[in-house]
């Protein structure tokens, strides 16, 4: 475990106590408190109330219990939500860094948001006597009396868990650690514990003021780590693909056309070639076959269509389909392994390609041209 995951585990429980004593939560306890104890509590001839400490602490374990159901209701999620998208988690964490600098400053008052300024609770009577299954179901309804306030803690664990489900269920054990020990205390020092929620409610206004800090600590954290990711994985990919066009030879490689034949463009060496990158999808490709195709016809010229799955979102079968619906008579070469689209860094369709009789690129142009289009372009070529 490295420093920075101790120092997250640290947070997290902070944050599990500090959503303990939050104006949510302290000042229910009192209330739930008197429903636990109500069969276990006497009061002795000095009119002084006594607990049955044994009595109180299973209550008190089955409350915990009931409230845990939640932790893992909710950790189930995220974690399952997290597996699903952990090919985007960086993205994930970016934009969760920014939800939880947010969050800070709604704490801290910067931002007022009205929801999260209200308080919600759901009364639970647990009729006569308290059973162990009653304590645990007033756990489980207790949980649904978390107002938003308490929102933004969970929400740092949950998001935390989302990005990473691997070692996700650490932080929410130890943020449910933070959260749980106090009742567990409670129930142990029934009376001490409420006697010290009476004589220090005050210290509730820093409460939300501490996790505000300690939210904004986390929001930062997250987005300068992810953004950093994210910027290192691009420059990787842009390394990789400019080490692969610089190793590439495009007029040595070998591609299969849509009809299964094999061409190679150093075999065309002393002819103008055209190459027009294309997809399936695109509208403007598709109305510019027949003028592609004529112009191809008129001067007994070289050309290709280049197609790869990548762009066209479907399997290679799709291509022939596309090629008899269309009409298209030119062979369509499939670049199976995007090495032509990433050489010649194709962004936009259709893009027409000019090869020149030596093999090297002449030039290109983008964009749908008709059949005065490639005239003109033609014209352009042989006047160099």
């Amino acid at each position: 475990m490295t420093a920075g995951d101790k120092l997250s585990i640290l947070a997290v429980f902070t944050e599990g106590l500090l959503s303990f004593l939050s104006p949510c939560v302290l000042p229910l306890i009192p209330l739930y408190i008197s429903y636990l104890t109500a069969d276990a509590r006497t009061v002795n001839e000095e009119g002084e109330t006594e607990y049955k400490r044994g009595r109180v602490l299973l209550l008190t374990l089955c409350f915990v219990l009931g409230i845990s159901l939640t932790f893992v209701i909710l950790g189930f999620s995220a974690t399952r939500i997290g597996s699903l998208l952990s090919e985007y988690s960086e993205i994930l964490g970016l934009f969760g860094g920014l939800i939880l600098i947010f969050f800070a400053f709604v704490q801290l008052e910067i931002i007022r948001v009205p929801f999260f300024e209200k308080t919600g609770r759901l009364p639970f009577d647990p009729g006569k006597g308290m059973s162990l299954f009653k304590a645990f179901l007033m756990g489980f309804v207790f949980s649904f009396a978390w107002t938003p306030c308490v929102g933004p803690l969970l929400g740092n664990v949950l998001l935390l868990m989302t990005a990473d489900p691997a070692n996700g269920y650490r932080y929410l054990l130890f943020y449910a650690l933070g959260f749980l020990l106090p009742f567990l205390f409670l129930g142990l020092f029934t009376q001490l514990g409420l006697k010290l929620i009476k004589e220090h409610k005050g210290i509730m206004k820093y409460t939300l003021k501490i996790a505000a800090v300690i939210l904004l600590g986390f929001g930062i954290w997250m987005t300068w780590q992810n953004t950093e990711k994210i910027v290192s994985m691009k420059r990787e990919l842009d390394n990789a693909s400019q080490q692969t066009a610089t190793a590439f030879n495009f007029s040595q490689a070998e591609l299969k056309d849509h009809l299964g034949n094999t061409h190679k463009l150093a075999d065309y060496k002393g002819d103008l070639v055209f190459l027009n990158f294309s997809t399936t999808w695109c509208t403007y490709c598709r109305q510019e076959i027949p003028y592609y195709q004529e112009f191809l016809k008129k001067h007994d010229l070289t050309g290709f269509y280049i197609m790869n799955n990548t762009a066209n979102g479907m399997p290679e079968s799709a291509i022939a389909e596309y090629a008899e619906e269309n009409g298209v008579e030119v062979p369509i070469l499939i670049d199976s392994d995007d090495n032509f689209f990433r050489y010649f860094r194709i962004g936009s369709y259709p893009t027409l390609f000019v090869i020149d009789e030596n093999g090297d690129v002449l030039g290109y142009i983008t964009g749908m041209l008709d059949e005065q289009g490639f005239e003109d372009l033609l014209a352009n070529i042989q006047a160099q």
